[in-house]
């Protein structure tokens, strides 16, 4: 065979691919420091579109830039491009890594906070609910993380004005994190304490 101390299934890009790549994150970066939202836009959509180019669009580097697209236009307030990216995310994340995979609990999450400066607080319901479907297939109900996801259910309901099954989803959050973490820990108080308001809100 021949020599040579090549990495075996490597890809390699030409130069200027790489050096546009890097070139563009770190503007990004800077873009963003400096609160420049639409020229970090810009800059990271000609990364993204080198990497359409170079990777395909189910790549996860193609996906990640997307988030990042994402994440600067919420950070912008524009709900429904974020919204947009982060469903371009999600579909490559469904189709490489399936459907229960732990990483789209954070997706889910993401899109819940978009619904939320959207004001759609059904979707930010529904969203965290299909988060925490896949928590509890993959930490078990009783874990501070799936109480958390209650919680933040409850918060959406509340919104919703449906409060209450928004006590339910609370009160279960609370017995968690007593269970879990124990009364004085301040995720236990805090909980208990809005539950409390949450009670006297309804009576």
């Amino acid at each position: 065979e021949g020599g040579g101390g090549g990495i075996k299934g490597a890809q390699f890009f030409p130069w200027s691919i790489v050096f546009w790549c890097v070139v563009t994150a770190v503007t990004f970066d800077l873009c963003l420091t400096t609160g420049n939202h639409d020229a970090a836009i810009s800059f990271y959509e000609r990364g993204l579109a080198v990497q359409l180019k170079t990777l395909g669009e189910n790549h996860a580097n193609t996906a990640a830039s997307h988030n990042n697209l994402a994440m600067v236009h919420f950070g912008k307030g524009d709900a429904d491009k974020a919204i947009e990216h982060f469903g371009r995310m999600f579909t490559i994340q469904v189709k490489t890594l399936g459907e229960h995979h732990p990483a789209l609990t954070t997706t889910y999450h993401n899109f819940a906070l978009a619904f939320a400066l959207k004001g759609d607080y059904g979707k930010v319901a529904e969203s965290y609910e299909r988060g925490l479907a896949i928590e509890l297939r993959m930490l078990g109900e009783e874990h501070p993380v799936v109480a958390t996801s209650y919680n933040n259910i409850a918060a959406a309901l509340f919104k919703l004005g449906n409060l209450a099954k928004a006590i339910a989803f609370m009160e279960r959050a609370a017995e968690i994190f007593t269970k879990t973490l124990g009364p004085e820990h301040p995720n236990t108080i805090s909980t208990q304490q809005s539950l409390q308001q949450l009670k006297e809100d309804t009576q």
